[in-house]
């Protein structure tokens, strides 16, 4: 398992030569504590949304095509659940109960768990693992304006560190031929 300091940092690389030597100069451009990472930075902005007396075939079916693991649920306009492939397979599949026939209320999973905009990250993480969850609405004046995962805050921290590692990996493989002199 990879294990990532608490920092994201923005790393600015430039090489040049002095008298044919390399001359390397690492600079932070900006360096941010994971623990003001919010999840607005990294949440869903459109999640799919499904009415409650849809049933559960139609909502696989937009799950399929956007790719997705979920649907929130709402009920009179209000998400009050989310449905996930797992409660797909354990509380329809496992049970023979008819995709076709069966509404989302009755199998989705709820109250939903949701957060603010401006929750921290790290915040969320203990949220979702506390409460046993991958995914957690983002509400703001009680109207949803996102969706976090697991998933993207994954990404987020990952895709920081495959910069990091780019670059990195980038100047190590050029041969100081190919590089421009140092201004």
């Amino acid at each position: 398992m990879t294990a990532y300091p608490d920092t994201i940092v923005h790393i600015y690389v430039s090489v040049g030569f002095s008298i044919g030597e390399p001359r390397w100069r690492f600079s932070v451009l900006s360096e941010r504590p994971i623990s003001e990472v919010r999840v607005v930075d990294v949440m869903s902005s459109n999640p799919v949304v499904v009415d409650s007396e849809v049933n559960v075939e139609e909502a696989a079916v937009k799950m399929g095509r956007g790719d997705l693991g979920c649907v929130l649920v709402e009920v009179k306009g209000v998400v009050e659940g989310i449905l996930t492939e797992r409660d797909i397979v354990r509380r329809v599949v496992a049970r023979g109960l008819p995709p076709r026939s069966t509404p989302v209320r009755d199998v989705m999973t709820k109250p939903i768990i949701a957060v603010p905009p401006d929750t921290p990250v790290e915040a969320a993480l203990k949220i979702m693992s506390e409460e046993g969850v991958r995914r957690l609405a983002v509400v703001s004046d009680n109207k949803l304006v996102g969706l976090v995962t697991l998933t993207h805050v994954a990404k987020a921290v990952d895709a920081e560190w495959e910069h990091i590692n780019t670059l990195l990996a980038a100047l190590t493989s050029q041969s100081s031929s190919s590089l421009e002199p140092y201004a």
